[in-house]
């Protein structure tokens, strides 16, 4: 059982290419599905900016909150 998992484990960056350049196969082949990873391309960057303003901007809420207790 452990081999198998061990196994599963070394073929991750296997299937990982295999998907990108399958990906990449799509997106040659279809106009849509090009289109549609890129909406989803930039949708997954705006998420990470919209998470980070949100951490920063707790940061600064609670700076400011000290601030003004003090």
């Amino acid at each position: 059982m452990i081999r198998d998992s061990k196994q599963i484990i070394d073929s991750i960056p296997h299937h990982e290419v295999v998907i990108t350049e399958g990906e990449e196969i799509l997106k040659q082949l279809s106009p849509q599905f090009a289109q549609q990873k890129e909406q989803e391309d930039k949708i997954n960057n705006l998420e990470t900016k919209v998470g980070s303003m949100e951490s920063k901007l707790d940061n600064i809420t609670s700076m400011l909150t000290k601030a003004l207790n003090q």
